[in-house]
């Protein structure tokens, strides 16, 4: 069996310690080379990538963070990304996504009083 340089798979650290930035430039080059992706197309596969795990870990400090401070800002963010800030109307046709979220939450009430559910 040959030995594994690394140089076969895409740099993929699964933690701060593992991060080692020599190795992701000679990747990041790598796919530009072998994959014909411009500079912008690369970082947009990168950043694609690592959304699910920047996601987690914006929900890790929100759920988790012994900083009372951290966990509302992260919990305000998460807020903000899913139902739009407080006071600003996005024009889906349905008002806003606060009044959305509340009109369907009255629903579901109603449909449970009704013995609908």
């Amino acid at each position: 069996m040959a030995d594994d340089d690394g140089h076969d798979r895409v740099y993929n650290p699964t933690s701060y310690a593992d991060w080692d930035v020599e190795q992701a430039l000679a990747d990041a080059v790598s796919s530009h080379v072998l994959l014909n992706q411009s500079y912008e197309e690369q970082t947009r596969r990168h950043l694609e990538q690592s959304a699910p795990a920047a996601a987690m870990s914006i929900v890790q400090i929100a759920l988790y963070s012994h900083d009372e401070r951290r966990k509302l800002d992260a919990s305000k963010y998460i807020v903000d990304r899913m139902l739009g800030k407080i006071g600003e109307e996005k024009d889906h046709g349905k008002g806003s996504p606060l009044e959305s979220l509340l009109g369907e939450v009255v629903q579901y009430a109603e449909d449970l009083t009704r013995g609908a559910l």
